[in-house]
């Protein structure tokens, strides 16, 4: 189940090459959401494209990356 929806405010932090987080965040907003099954352990995992307002580019990050804003809104909840 997706925790995360299209369209949705999200911060997010970016690990460095061995997993360590802390090489920087900043907020975004999703743009895609994709599944697919892990190579290693056969599981179901969800990543997560994300337009990185700060570099103003498109990242991809798994859940664990990302975070819920405190006065979250996405695209849906303006339109009504």
């Amino acid at each position: 189940m997706n925790k995360f929806k299209i369209g949705q405010l999200v911060g997010w932090t970016e690990d460095y090459a061995d997993q360590i987080a802390g090489k920087d965040s900043g907020s975004g907003i999703i743009i895609d959401i994709e599944n697919y099954k892990s190579f290693y352990s056969g599981n179901e995992t969800i990543s997560y494209r994300v337009y990185r307002s700060k570099f103003k580019d498109l990242y991809w990050f798994d859940g664990r990356q990302l975070y819920f804003l405190k006065d979250n809104l996405c695209a849906e909840s303006l339109a009504q």
